[in-house]
């Protein structure tokens, strides 16, 4: 609290709040000006994959905008190129919205900007769209975790959509993962579960044996057959960077899914990801 009402005083504002990572400071920022699903966010490529993730955790889009080769930051002269046709569709439809009684030209004018700014628009996310794609399958998104902290984030996201969640790991192991597209996946599953088995209740269970850390969506009621976890799997994630499969995600993390029908007349949808360090037992 000390370094906080100090801080502040020494940049001159009211309040200042500190954080453990850039990450949290990004987030607290997007939600501090008010980014919501579906805002588009301009940002820059060249930078931590914490940048764009914060925007998609807010269900917002992030707009990559190319740098400038001089100073490597983002291109002011990029950003006003992407700007113009969101600017100029704006003004078209705010005027043929509030001034219906314009001139039939004036009114054909309008439309031609809704058409062409519309094309030049689609073109410019296509393109988006495409490098995305190249950034997927160039990059690598996985980041070390201990498990106690990735079972604790993963615990959270699942109960604030109301998924109860049992935690139970026996040490503290590290993984590689994408956690951005683990919640993807996660979400993707929990959804179609409650799509296809209507009425029921829904947990997961989180746990840890020699060789893989796996999240357990278990309930009450008939199993999910392979072939309609075969499906699940080439499914696009529409809010995945580049649109990409869970497949192709969990195959990034070296994990699988699949379905099992207990003797209980419980089903469980197992997600499994492999352990790559063994860091002690916790006390």
């Amino acid at each position: 609290k000390l370094f906080e009402k100090e801080f502040a005083k020494y940049i001159g504002v009211k309040h200042a709040i500190a954080v453990s990572s850039c990450t949290a400071a990004l987030h607290l920022a997007l939600e501090a000006i008010g980014i919501k699903r579906n805002d588009l966010v301009i940002t820059t490529p060249f930078t931590f994959t914490a940048t764009a993730e914060t925007i998609r955790y807010l269900g917002a889009d992030p707009i990559f905008i190319d740098i400038d080769p001089g100073t490597f930051n983002i291109s002011p002269k990029k950003i006003e190129e992407f700007r113009a046709p969101m600017t100029n569709l704006r003004a078209a439809v705010e005027n043929l919205t509030e001034y219906p009684e314009m001139s039939p030209v004036m009114h054909s004018a309008f439309e031609n900007v809704l058409v062409q700014e519309s094309i030049n628009l689609t073109e410019a996310f296509n393109a988006l769209a495409g490098s995305c794609r190249v950034i997927m399958q160039t990059q690598n998104l996985l980041t070390e975790l201990n498990s106690v902290v990735l079972f604790g984030y993963v615990a959270r996201h699942l109960q604030n959509k109301k998924i109860p969640v049992v935690v139970s790991p026996k040490q503290s192991i590290g993984t590689k993962v994408d956690i951005y597209g683990l919640l993807l996946v996660l979400d993707y599953l929990a959804s179609s579960i409650k799509h296809k088995q209507k009425g029921i209740g829904l947990s997961c269970e989180i746990h840890i044996d020699k060789q893989f850390i796996y999240f357990d969506f278990v309930w009450s009621g008939p199993f999910i057959p392979p072939a309609a976890v075969k499906k699940m799997l080439a499914k696009k994630l529409q809010h995945s960077i580049g649109a990409i499969t869970v497949a192709a995600i969990l195959n990034s993390m070296g994990g699988d899914i699949w379905s099992q029908q207990q003797k209980n007349a419980q089903s469980t949808l197992r997600l499994a990801l492999p352990i790559t360090i063994k860091a002690g037992n916790e006390p």
